[in-house]
């Protein structure tokens, strides 16, 4: 698949049936394909919480700060990104 709608919906197919470790592969198919979209990245985000690959979290948090840097929430959640990565 080439169109970053495709694996959108295939990954909020993989959400609703709870398997959000093929959930989490397909947004970060459907990032490879459209890097700036911020909605894709905030859903990855919080499937790579669910999955705790919490590396690669903090790093997709901070890739969504330097989009909206003047967002306080963007802010709060790679903090507490940062927080988790040493807490875990």
């Amino acid at each position: 698949m080439r169109s970053m709608f495709c694996w959108h919906t295939c990954a909020t197919i993989y959400k609703q049936k709870k398997d959000f470790t093929e959930a989490a592969k397909c947004f970060q198919n459907a990032l490879r394909i459209e890097s700036d979209n911020l909605t894709i990245m905030r859903e990855a985000a919080s499937l790579q919480v669910q999955v705790r690959d919490l590396g690669n979290h903090t790093a997709s948090r901070y890739n969504i700060l330097k989009q909206k840097p003047n967002m306080i929430q963007n802010w709060v959640a790679f903090a507490i990104s940062h927080h988790l990565v040493y807490l875990f």
